[in-house]
C-alpha cells in the first residue's frame, strides 16, 4: 500500500509504540544484512504484499519468529480492487502467489484463493446510479463482497469493538499443529458463498445478492482472521536452508501471530490526497471497527493487555443484523401493532366481566 493508504494504521501504532518501515539494505529483498535491525523490532506488520517472497526472505522471517518476534499478517490471496470495479463496473479477480503457502502450512494455516461472499453480514456500497437534471443520484445497496466481522467468541482482540469491514477477503483453513493454540477471530455467517477465481465480479450482482453466480457455491462459515499462540517450530529445522542462517534456531519461545485473509483491512481511504480515518466510509458515513481491531491486535501481540482492557470498557453502538431486519420487518410491525390492541381488548373484556358479575 502507498504511505497515504497506510497512514491510519501508522497513526494508531504510533499512539503507543515506536513504528517505522523496514527498508532492505540492498533495496530489493531482506538479507542477512537486515537481521540486526529486525532484532530490534518487537513485531513485524506485513500488509498486502504483492511481490513474492524469496526463499532467503522466508528463512529470515522464520528465524525472526523463532527468536521471539511477533508477526501480524494481512494477506490478499486474490487481486480484486474496488477502484477498478467502480470505473468499469466489472473486474476479473485472479489469484496472487506470494510464495508463502509452505510457510503458513508450517503453522497449520492455509489461505484459500477464493472470494468469500456473505449475504447476511455485509457492509453497504454507495454508488452513482444515474443523473437527474445533471445531478448525480446515489444508490446504497448491500455488497456481499464486503463482509463484516462481528465479535462472536469474546476473544480479547475482538471484544467490545464495532463490526470490522473486510474488502474482497478470502478465507483461512486451520489444520492444527501440536503445541499451537489457534483462535478464530472473525468468520462469515452461515449464509456464505464462495466464488472461485479467475472469475468476473460485476456491479450488477447487487441486484441479486442471494443468487448463485457462475463458479459459485454455498459454503459453511469461512474464517477471515486467526490468532496463534504457543511454541512455534521452524519450517527449516530439517532442511538444508538452516545452514544459511548463523545461529539458527529450530523452535521459538512462547510466541504469538495473527493472520488475516485480507490486505485491505488496514487500508484507509484517501480523498483529494487526504487520508481518512481508518475504517471510515465517507459515502455511507459509517465508521467500522478496523482501527479498534488492529489496535487490539498489536496490543495482544506485544502483551499490552492493560491497554486492551481499558479500551474495551468503552462500548460503542453496534451495527444491527441487516438480513434479519429485512426478513422479519413485517412480522415485528404487525406484532407491535396488534399486541397492544389485544392487551386492551383482553383488559376491557375482563373489566366488563367483573363489572357484570358484581352488579349483575
Amino acid at each position: 500500500m502507498s504511505p497515504s493508504e497506510f497512514q491510519g494504521f501508522m497513526n494508531l501504532a504510533l499512539e503507543n509504540y515506536d513504528a517505522g518501515p523496514i527498508i532492505p539494505k540492498n533495496q530489493k529483498e531482506l538479507s542477512l544484512a537486515d537481521v540486526p535491525l529486525l532484532k530490534q523490532m518487537s513485531a513485524l506488520v506485513i500488509a498486502k504484499p504483492r511481490k513474492a517472497f524469496t526463499d532467503n526472505e522466508k528463512v529470515i522471517l522464520d528465524q525472526y519468529i523463532m527468536n521471539g518476534g511477533k508477526t501480524l499478517w494481512m494477506i490478499d490471496a486474490v487481486n480484486a480492487e474496488m477502484d477498478t470495479l467502480m470505473r468499469s463496473e466489472k473486474l476479473m479477480p485472479f489469484p496472487i502467489d506470494i510464495n508463502m503457502t509452505d510457510f503458513f502450512f508450517n503453522y497449520g494455516l492455509r489461505i484459500n484463493p477464493a472470494l468469500v461472499k456473505d449475504v447476511k453480514k455485509y457492509a453497504k456500497l454507495k454508488f452513482v446510479a444515474g443523473e437527474v437534471a445533471g445531478n448525480a443520484q446515489y444508490s446504497t445497496q448491500p455488497w456481499p463482497y464486503f463482509p463484516l466481522g462481528i465479535n462472536e467468541n469474546d476473544h480479547p482482540v475482538t471484544k467490545n469493538i464495532n463490526p470490522v469491514k473486510f474488502e474482497f477477503p478470502t478465507s483461512i483453513d486451520t489444520l492444527g499443529r501440536k503445541g499451537i493454540k489457534t483462535a478464530v477471530l472473525f468468520e462469515s455467517s452461515e449464509r456464505t458463498l464462495l466464488k472461485q477465481v479467475p472469475n468476473y465480479v460485476s456491479l450488477e450482482e447487487i441486484n441479486s445478492v442471494d443468487s448463485l453466480g457462475q463458479m459459485e457455491k454455498p459454503s459453511t462459515p469461512r474464517i477471515f482472521a486467526v490468532a496463534l499462540e504457543g511454541k512455534f517450530t521452524s519450517a527449516y529445522a530439517s532442511r538444508i536452508e538452516r545452514k544459511s542462517y548463523p545461529g539458527f534456531k529450530a523452535s521459538s519461545p512462547e510466541n504469538k501471530m495473527i493472520v488475516i485473509a485480507d490486505g485491505d483491512v488496514a487500508r484507509n481511504k484517501v480523498v483529494k490526497g487526504k487520508p481518512l480515518p481508518l475504517g471510515m466510509d465517507i459515502l455511507t458515513q459509517e465508521r467500522f471497527g478496523n482501527e479498534q481491531f488492529l489496535k487490539n491486535a498489536l496490543d495482544f501481540l506485544l502483551d499490552d493487555s492493560n491497554l486492551m482492557e481499558l479500551r474495551n470498557r468503552n462500548i460503542e453502538e453496534r451495527l444491527l443484523d441487516r438480513y434479519l431486519i429485512s426478513e422479519e420487518r413485517s412480522y415485528w410491525q404487525w406484532f407491535n401493532l396488534l399486541l397492544p390492541l389485544a392487551i386492551i381488548g383482553i383488559l376491557g373484556g375482563l373489566f366488563f366481566w367483573l363489572r357484570k358479575k358484581k352488579f349483575g
